[in-house]
Parts: structure tokens; sequence; C-alpha cells
């Protein structure tokens, strides 16, 4: 999957965990508001239906941005991964020609890059 494709389906998990987690804010909202009408008047049993809603709700927004941080730190060290790994080939190179000097300027920055 190509990196544009990647950025518009985390546009579209964001967009749904967003319009997700609202969603249940309302409905939630609606529903204390329709339990009052009916005349529950216990406070345990009103936040124990709505309790339960709320966590249902938090869990599958949790879980869809939970993925969605995963898979852009998966991307980051893929990315670093790939560019240490061009400048160690580089390295090498210089070290096959006997330019001893670049080699060690290239060496050197992995190792700074490495610190980070």
């Amino acid at each position: 999957m190509g990196r544009a494709n990647a950025t518009n389906l985390e546009n579209i998990l964001l967009k749904y965990a967003v319009c997700l987690a609202v969603s249940g804010l309302g409905i939630s909202a609606v529903l204390v508001i329709i339990l009052v009408g009916l005349h529950w008047t216990d406070a345990k049993d009103i936040s124990t239906v709505v309790g339960l809603f709320t966590g249902v709700v938090g869990t599958s927004v949790g879980h869809l941005l939970g993925a969605h941080i995963g898979s852009r730190g998966l991307e980051n060290v893929r990315q670093a991964h790939k560019t240490l790994g061009s400048k160690f080939n580089q390295a090498i190179n210089e070290l096959k020609k006997h330019d001893k000097d670049q080699a060690y300027e290239i060496l050197q920055s992995l190792i700074d890059t490495g610190s980070d």
C-alpha cells in the first residue's frame, strides 16, 4: 500500500473515531434524559446503564486511536531503519574505495543518529 493510500486510510479512521466519540457522548446524554423522563430516580441505576454504554464507546474509540498511533510508530521505525541501512552501505563502499576519512565521517553520522 502506498504512503498516500495509508494517509488517506488514517484520516478516515480518525474521522470515524471522532464521529464515534461525539455520537457516543450525545447518545449517553439522550439516554440520561430518557431514563430520568421514565422516572428513574435512583442514581446508581442511571449511572450503571450510562456507564456500560460509555465504556463500550470509549473502548471502541481507544482501539481505533491506538491502532492509528501504533501504525504511525511502525512506519517511523521502518523509515529510520531504511535510512541507517543506506548510510551503512555507503560507508562500506567508501571503505572499499579506501577513502577512510569519508567512511569515518559517514559512520560517525550513524553513531550520532543512533544516539537521538
